[in-house]
């Protein structure tokens, strides 16, 4: 744990998260609790999708709905490279993670 602080607290530390690829759905839920007042992603859903992740259902518009919050958001920087990345940890053999693993625990 790099930090922690209080929720309820006042003047909550501002933040800016870079990530290769736009948040999955759990990480979308997150963010607004976060303290994050900045998002900057890389590749996009379509791309992570385009290897075989499945991150689960989030709302089309999400990033409407972090910047409702007062959050700004930035899609689409350096995404050929960002796109690159994933791409390549495929070819490696990286894990592929799905929110489909109840269809496969049967």
């Amino acid at each position: 744990i790099f930090g922690s602080f209080d929720l309820s607290a006042r003047g909550l530390p501002s933040c800016e998260l870079f990530t290769s690829t736009a948040p999955c759905a759990m990480c979308l839920g997150a963010i607004p609790w976060s303290g994050v007042k900045r998002v900057v992603c890389g590749a996009a859903d379509e791309d992570a999708r385009a290897i075989g992740f499945d991150e689960g259902a989030k709302v089309d518009n999400w990033t409407e709905e972090l910047q409702k919050r007062g959050i700004k958001v930035v899609t689409g920087f350096m995404r050929a490279e960002a796109s690159a990345v994933l791409k390549n940890y495929k070819k490696a053999g990286g894990t592929i993670y799905n929110s489909d693993i109840a269809s496969r625990l049967e």
